[in-house]
């Protein structure tokens, strides 16, 4: 798992060179299970072979970066907790 936050990396954490995007360049999205008031949700958004998750409470703050193959890991993991 890759965290792109802008700050150097901490204890643990791989560092990896990230395309030079913006919020702007990635198509965001949220889960339709999330409220229409927005509370306690993330945004997912997919640039080239990376996928992005911001807070959507922070959108300007700091973005989780991981790759495709890290996603379907990540989603197969929550799936399996039932």
């Amino acid at each position: 798992m890759i965290i792109a936050t802008g700050n150097g990396p901490r204890t643990g954490e791989r560092r990896h060179e990230l395309p030079r995007i913006t919020p702007a360049d990635v198509r965001w999205r949220r889960s339709t299970h999330s409220n229409t008031q927005g509370a306690n949700c993330v945004e997912i958004g997919q640039y080239g072979e990376m996928v992005y998750i911001r807070d959507s409470r922070n959108r300007p703050g700091p973005v989780i970066a991981i790759t495709q193959d890290d996603w379907t890991h990540l989603l197969n993991a929550l799936h399996s907790l039932g």
